[in-house]
Formats: C-alpha cells, structure tokens, sequence
C-alpha cells in the first residue's frame, strides 16, 4: 500500500484494521466503503467485529483520521443522520461491465483508487476484453452509471494509460529473463571450460617436457653407465693380458739356462 503519496487502492482497504482513535480500541475490520459513483467519492465506511462479523460500526469519511500499511484511525463522535444519508447513496461499481459510447464492450472494473485524506476517486482500474493487464480510466471518463454498467468515453479507453501488466506478459517477461540468464551462465561456463583446457594442455605440455628430461637423464646416466663398464672391462682385459704374457715368461727357460742345462748334462755322461 502506497501511503507516502496518499493514494490507496479500494481492495487494499478491504479487512483492514480499524482503531477508535480516541480509545486506541479494535472497532473490527473494514467490510466496505460507500462509494458514490457518480460524485466519484467515497462517503464513508462499514466494519465488522465480534463473532461471525455480526456487529457493525458505520463511518463517515469525514470520521477517517489516518489510513496506514497496517490500520486506520477513525472518531466514533458523528452524525448518524449523515452516515445513512451517505449509505443511501453509496453503490458498488467493482465487477461492473465497461461499454463505450459507441456501444462496444470494454472489459470489466476490477478496483478503484483513491485519496486517503479526501475519500476522492483518483481513477479506476479495468481489465480489458481484447488486451492484458490492467487499465486506468479517469473519473471524467465514466458517462453514466447504471447497476451492473458503466459507459465511459470511447476515446478515454483507447487512450488509458497501462496502470499493471497482466499474467500473459508477466511471464514474457520471466521467460526473457530466464533466456538472459541461462546464456549468460552458458558464456560463463564456456569461459570456464575453455579456461580448463587451456589449463589442462599447459599442464599436458609441461608433463610431456618434464617425461622428456627425466628419459634425457636416464639416457645419459645408461651412457654414463655404459662407458663406465666398457673402461672397466678394457681395464680387466688388458690386466689378464699382462698376467698371462707375465706366467708365459715365468714357465718358459732362457737360453743361458737351456745351454748349462745341456752342458750338465754332457759332464754327466
């Protein structure tokens, strides 16, 4: 409910709370104003209190103090010949058909605003038969008034100003909302995948750079390896070689020692 700028709605007031300003004691709830549309005005007020609603407290809107989110304040001192003048004249215009004066059908009003302070009908609200949402009429736009219609002014229709969007054109909206998400999510999911693969071929890059230097060091350190027993084996080769020249050298006489051999032996024969 729009308090700040004194403008209410007829079915927010429905069921509102009502508080004797004098007393700050409940009267009930709100069960309906007494609109004159013809005066464009509400004149006052009915609420219900006790068990099943059955007592009822009437109010001029003269008697209105303040009309909050939460309540409103009135003053039970009044004349009670004015609050029955007032309901006489007070006639129930929501549901009633809109026709134009060039004889079509409009659609149907639905609610009406209103000026907390004065009681004065700002506008009324109707759902048209051939488009969504709902419609705002100026009050100088209704011609006559009758018990289930009203006819306005062909012109003012087709000029009425959008006052709230309708179901059909809510969900529109909802469904572009939903589309704007899901490809904006989309872009950022396809963001962060291309962001992993790169990820995930910089560290494919840098394992196949790190499996090739550790197969280059174990290749040198095979070669390394390798070299070393080649030395070695060189090594023991050539070392067998001199012992076998050096056990050649030892089993074989000379030939200072054949000739005194064999001269021993002649002596001896």
């Amino acid at each position: 409910m729009d308090t700040q700028s004194g403008v209410v709605r007829h079915s927010q007031l429905l069921k509102l709370p009502v508080l004797d300003r004098e007393t700050a004691e409940s009267l009930g709830k709100v069960e309906q104003l007494w609109l004159d549309p013809h005066a464009h005005q509400v004149m006052g007020l009915t609420c219900k209190s006790g068990l099943l609603g059955r007592k009822k407290h009437s109010f001029s809107w003269a008697n209105v103090e303040a009309v909050g989110k939460d309540g409103m304040f009135v003053h039970t001192t009044s004349s009670q010949q004015g609050e029955k003048d007032a309901q006489k004249k007070a006639e129930e215009i929501v549901d009633h058909e809109i026709w134009t004066d060039s004889g079509s059908k409009a659609g149907k009003v639905v609610d009406y605003l209103l000026q907390s302070k004065t009681g004065e009908v700002a506008g009324y609200l109707y759902d048209p038969d051939q488009a969504e949402g709902t419609y705002l009429l100026e009050p100088v736009a209704i011609s006559s008034v009758g018990k289930k219609r009203v006819i306005v002014l062909e012109t003012a229709v087709n000029e009425a100003p959008q006052y709230s969007e309708g179901i059909k054109q809510k969900l529109e909206q909802a469904r572009e909302s939903l589309k704007k998400d899901f490809a904006q999510r989309r872009k950022e999911l396809e963001g962060a995948a291309s962001q992993a693969q790169g990820k995930a071929q910089e560290t494919a890059s840098q394992v196949r750079d790190q499996a090739q230097s550790a197969g280059n060091k174990a290749q040198e350190k095979v070669s390394e390896t390798r070299a070393k027993f080649q030395n070695s084996s060189q090594s023991d080769s050539t070392q067998a070689e001199e012992q076998t020249t050096q056990t050649q050298n030892f089993s074989q006489p000379s030939s200072t020692e054949t000739e005194n051999q064999t001269k021993d032996n002649s002596s001896s024969s």
